[in-house]
């Protein structure tokens, strides 16, 4: 596993390194680099590592300012002070975003994600063909329950949640029905306007949202429109992009 790191603060990236060698010992950092000028430099003569924790503000500029002249194909951890970037980050190809001071908690829930999305990642070239053909995303999903086949449209879905190892959805009409595909996968089928995951076990559609109120440890907590089986809570992680993803600022 190779790993690049762009921070431009030295501390901070060496307390980084320490904590990928203590979360990851397998894991060898390709280099840590400080601007946009050596991002742009070492990508010209290197390969893409296998993941890249990167920095938003760097010390002549902002990553963007790289991702907007270079074409990146690794996923992406963001690292930042600021949470106003997060949907400007999750548009990329971006695995988590997370807030400075990183704890070691957070970091190593990262790695795991990414590790779920590369087990979970069969769709993607199915999705990558369809879009280089100009063929629009799918609309509906196909469901199976017993030996009946059903068509959903993906706006009538209120909640796609995990439990009990499985995927179900609801139906704006509280009608449950289970899912073929993980979280990760629906997530990208999924229009980003109108759902959100809001955490591991929810991803929900905007028109569910009821009631909304702070939680604790800076969580925000939703009561849904349709009775749900699972508790809708904004993961803390999460809560930044969820507040921004509010606004319509997608």
């Amino acid at each position: 596993m190779k790993v690049l790191i762009a921070e431009d603060e030295a501390a901070a990236g060496r307390r980084l390194e320490r904590m990928i060698k203590v979360i990851k010992p397998d894991y060898e950092i390709d280099a840590i680099i400080e601007t946009v000028s050596g991002l742009k430099s070492w990508f010209q003569t290197h390969n893409q590592p296998d993941l890249f924790l990167c920095d938003i503000h760097l010390a002549d500029g902002t990553c963007f300012d790289f991702f907007s002249t270079t074409e990146i194909t690794c996923p992406v951890i963001f690292i930042t002070a600021y949470d106003q970037y997060a949907i400007k980050a999750f548009k990329l190809n971006s695995i988590d975003y997370l807030l400075k001071p990183v704890k070691e908690d957070e970091l190593k829930q990262a790695f795991e994600k990414y590790h779920r999305s590369r087990s979970d990642n069969n769709i993607l070239p199915l999705l990558e063909q369809m879009l280089k053909q100009g063929r629009r995303e799918p609309r509906r999903l196909m469901v199976k329950y017993g030996h009946y086949l059903k068509s959903i449209p993906l706006d009538s879905i209120a909640i796609f949640y995990a439990k009990d190892g499985g995927v179900s959805m609801i139906t704006k009409e509280g009608q449950i029905y289970p899912a073929d595909q993980t979280l990760e996968q629906l997530e990208l089928l999924c229009e980003p306007a109108s759902f959100f995951r809001i955490n591991r076990q929810v991803l929900l559609n905007i028109d569910s949202i009821s009631k909304m109120w702070v939680h604790s440890k800076g969580r925000i907590k939703i009561e849904p429109r349709i009775s749900c089986p699972v508790e809708c809570i904004v993961s803390t992680d999460r809560a930044a992009a969820f507040r921004i993803w509010l606004t319509g600022t997608v």
